[in-house]
C-alpha cells in the first residue's frame, strides 16, 4: 500500500523507488502483483508519467487511511507499553528546516533518543494536504495555516530591515540606541521580495501598506538568505525575520546592515506546529510539541535580533 501511495504521490515509477529506497523492478513487480491479485489495473501510461485509473484513485484513498490506523495502532501500542520509544513523522518547508529546526530537533533527540523522526520536506500548502490524509502527524509551518488544523505556537520573531551599505539613513533613524528606523522614509527605494506564493511576502506587504509606501520590487527570491545576500552586496532593502537575521548574518561578512522597525507599523513571523484533528495523538507526539515550545520560548525576538 505504501508502494503505491508513493507511486500515486510522484507520478514516476524511478521517483517513487528512490524514495522508498528500492529497486524499480521491485516496484513494478510490486504493482504488478497488487493489480493481478484485485484484478483491476491501479495505473495508465501518459506523456506526463503515469497517473492513476478510477480504481487506483478508490485504491489509494483507503490505503492511506489503512496506514494512518496501523501507524496510530503502532504508537497507540508504544503508549500502553509506557516505553520511550515510538514513531513520528513531521513536515517542515525546506527553506525552514535549513535553519529554523536543527537546534530544537537535537534537543528533542536528547531527551527522546529511541523516538524515531522522520521529516518531510515540502512548501506549506503540500503538508496541509499531508495532514489532511493522515501522511505526517505533525507539520511546522508560518500563519496563516487552514483553520481547521489545530495548531500551537512555536515561534514568534519581530520583522527587521537588511539595508545595503550604501543607505545612510539620516533622519529615518529615530531611535539610534535601539536601532529603529522610519520605514516611511524608504518610499520609492529598492526592495528585494520574497515570491508571491510565500506567506513571507504578505507579511512584507502588510508592513509596507503599514507604512503606506511604495517600493521597487527589483528581485523575487525564496531564499531568506538569498534576500540578504543580495542586500548585502548593494542591491536593495528587503524585510526578513530577526531569526532567519540571526542564522545568516555572519555570512554578510560585515556588509549590509540590520534596522528594527517601529512597533506600530511591524508584524511578527508566527511558527506553529499544526496537526490533523482525526487520528490518534501520539505521547511521541505531544512530547515533541512541549519540547518544541520549551525550546523556542527560552528566547525572545529581542535576544535573537541582538544575537544577530
Amino acid at each position: 500500500m505504501e508502494a503505491i501511495i508513493a507511486v500515486a504521490d510522484e507520478g514516476n515509477i524511478t521517483r517513487a523507488a528512490k524514495k522508498l529506497f528500492i529497486s524499480q523492478p521491485s516496484l513494478s513487480q510490486c504493482i504488478q502483483r497488487v493489480e493481478s491479485e484485485l484484478n483491476t489495473t491501479l495505473f495508465i501510461r501518459t506523456k506526463n508519467g503515469i497517473e492513476l485509473t478510477s480504481a487506483g484513485r478508490a485504491f489509494t484513498e483507503y490505503a492511506e487511511r489503512i496506514c494512518k490506523e496501523y501507524r496510530d495502532l503502532e504508537n497507540t501500542l508504544v503508549d500502553i507499553s509506557e516505553l520511550r520509544t515510538g514513531y513520528l513523522s513531521v513536515g517542515i518547508p525546506t527553506l525552514l528546516n535549513g535553519y529554523l529546526l536543527p537546534e530544537g530537533y537535537m534537543y528533542f533527540r536528547e531527551r527522546y533518543p529511541n523516538v524515531k523522526v522522520d521529516l518531510y520536506e515540502d512548501d506549506s500548502s503540500r503538508l496541509e494536504l499531508m495532514l489532511f490524509r493522515g501522511k505526517i502527524d505533525l507539520a511546522i509551518m508560518s500563519l496563516p495555516i487552514d483553520p481547521s488544523l489545530i495548531s500551537y505556537p512555536m515561534i514568534s520573531s519581530e520583522m527587521v530591515v537588511c539595508a545595503p551599505d550604501w543607505f545612510d539613513p539620516g533622519d529615518a533613524l529615530i531611535d539610534a540606541q535601539r536601532n529603529i528606523l522610519d520605514i516611511r522614509k524608504l518610499d520609492g527605494q529598492p526592495f528585494i521580495f520574497p515570491r508571491q506564493s510565500q506567506k513571507l511576502h504578505m507579511t512584507t506587504e502588510k508592513i509596507l501598506k503599514k507604512a503606506g509606501i511604495t517600493v521597487q520590487n527589483v528581485l523575487n527570491t525564496r531564499s531568506s538568505k538569498g534576500a540578504m545576500l543580495y542586500s548585502a552586496h548593494g542591491l536593495g532593502f528587503t524585510i526578513q525575520p530577526a531569526m532567519s537575521v540571526r542564522f545568516h548574518l555572519s555570512m554578510m561578512k560585515g556588509r549590509g546592515k540590520v534596522y528594527r522597525i517601529p512597533p506600530e507599523l511591524n508584524e511578527h513571523w508566527r511558527v506553529v506546529m499544526a496537526r490533523s484533528r482525526n487520528g490518534y495523538f501520539s505521547q511521541a507526539a505531544q512530547c515533541f510539541i512541549q519540547d518544541m515550545r520549551d525550546f523556542y520560548a527560552s528566547t525572545s525576538s529581542d535576544e535573537l535580533y541582538e544575537q544577530a
